[in-house]
């Protein structure tokens, strides 16, 4: 359709939240934004998500995190 904006990827999703935590949660702790970017990607998700995955690799790359997000 002519005139509508693209739908944002949810590694745009992700990045925007990862980098202004405090907008989207209470606290910005790193347990409220996994929380709220799965429940984000599960509102959203199509059929054969990777979203999993990338959890795994998230968890991989930065550990399980301390509580709190630190940026």
């Amino acid at each position: 359709m002519a005139g509508q904006a693209p739908q944002p990827r949810l590694l745009d999703i992700v990045q925007v939240v990862l980098e202004r935590p405090l907008m989207y949660t209470a606290c910005g702790s790193y347990n409220e934004v996994v929380a709220f970017i799965e429940g984000y990607h599960i509102g959203h998700r199509p059929a054969g998500t990777l979203w999993f995955e990338f959890l795994n690799w998230l968890r991989e790359h930065l550990g399980e995190g301390e509580g709190r997000l630190i940026l």
